[in-house]
């Protein structure tokens, strides 16, 4: 990913784009690692609840849950897999996969002619997840969680312990 990344940048930087990296709050290899990065690459570390991911034009990840964040704030987005196909990509299938810079380079500019058929793409694949989107609906479903959870005395959660 990292070298993809720098190839991808480089060829960004020759059409004076810049770019953001968002380390996974997981794992936060890149500054873990103290990477050198592309003077036109921006690290984007702020806390999930704090950053719109809205503002950004595309996104590109690795399978994680990422791509579910960048999928609901519904930008055009990519899952990035090495060109061994190491990585298991499988349950994002019917999403577009990038490998190398060209790649990344090709999506970036078809989401530039046209993002739509993208949103439309992930609007669908997010469906077929089944995954409650309705802000509503889950707010309802936290509810009925934490008062079953409260009806057996909350244990679960670390609270009355038995």
């Amino acid at each position: 990913f990292v070298a993809a990344l720098d190839a991808f940048a480089e060829l960004m930087a020759k059409r004076g784009r810049n770019i953001a990296l968002r380390p996974h709050p997981g794992g936060q290899y890149a500054l873990k690692h103290n990477l050198a990065l592309p003077k036109n690459v921006r690290v984007r570390n702020d806390p999930g609840y704090r950053l719109d991911l809205r503002q950004f034009c595309y996104g590109i990840s690795p399978p994680s849950s990422v791509l579910f964040d960048m999928l609901l704030a519904e930008i055009p987005t990519a899952v990035w897999r090495d060109s061994r196909r190491s990585v298991d990509a499988s349950a994002y299938v019917g999403l577009p996969m990038v490998s190398g810079p060209d790649e990344w380079a090709d999506f970036v500019m078809a989401v530039e002619r046209d993002a739509e058929p993208f949103l439309l793409n992930q609007r669908q694949f997010l469906e077929k997840q089944q995954i409650p989107l309705d802000p509503r609906d889950v707010f309802g479903r936290f509810v009925q969680l934490f008062q079953a959870a409260e009806r057996r005395g909350g244990s679960e959660f670390g609270a009355n312990p038995r």
